[in-house]
């Protein structure tokens, strides 16, 4: 129940009292929404994405909705601390916390599949990851006669076809050869080196 206006003067009251270097180190932000429960397009986890670029803190994610999906996403979208009601029986009253709250066979999926979820999010690059490395000539394409194709005849995409296996481990090579005439016969199905 706060906008970043509030957020920020929140903080600078903490870093009054604990300095600066401690506010960034002790204090962690948690997007809520304060909802029992909170509907799906209420609960606005691109919050975390704009806490992370706007403050230096540590951002988490304090759940009110039903189910675990927006805890997984948020883990997805850099939140570093999940809260998450509990409670040992959803049918114990009919207090609003109940409804929304994990018990211990949800709490423990929703940690299994953030330790899953962390996994797959990798590192903040792109580079062709170790198992692709084996299937680059396996998967990749590279340009094959759709026909015969005659000497001083022009590659174009009427006579070539994209097919598997590779000759290349680059497919930048296309560009090298489009447009060009051929200075030797090319059997159809044959590979276009």
């Amino acid at each position: 129940m706060t906008n970043m206006q509030q957020v920020r003067q929140l903080l600078k009251h903490i870093e009054k009292k604990i300095g600066k270097r401690g506010c960034e180190k002790r204090v962690y932000l948690l997007h809520c929404v304060t909802s029992y429960p909170v509907e799906n397009h209420f609960a606005n986890l691109n919050s975390i994405k704009y806490l992370i670029k706007n403050t230096k803190q540590i951002i988490g994610y304090s759940d009110h909705t039903i189910g675990n999906e927006a805890c997984i996403a948020a883990v997805a979208m850099g939140a570093r601390i999940i809260e998450k009601h509990f409670t040992i029986d959803k049918n114990f009253s009919n207090f609003r916390d109940h409804a929304l709250s994990a018990d211990y066979i949800d709490l423990k999926k929703l940690v299994l599949s953030i330790r899953k979820v962390e996994k797959q999010i990798g590192k903040f690059n792109k580079n062709i990851q170790f198992p692709e490395k084996k299937l680059i000539q396996i998967v990749r394409r590279s340009a094959y006669a759709k026909k015969n194709i005659f000497i001083s005849e022009k590659i174009n995409s009427d006579n070539v076809i994209f097919l598997r296996p590779s000759a290349s481990k680059s497919f930048m090579h296309i560009k090298k050869i489009l447009g060009k005439r051929v200075n030797k016969f090319f059997l159809k199905n044959k590979v276009i080196k």
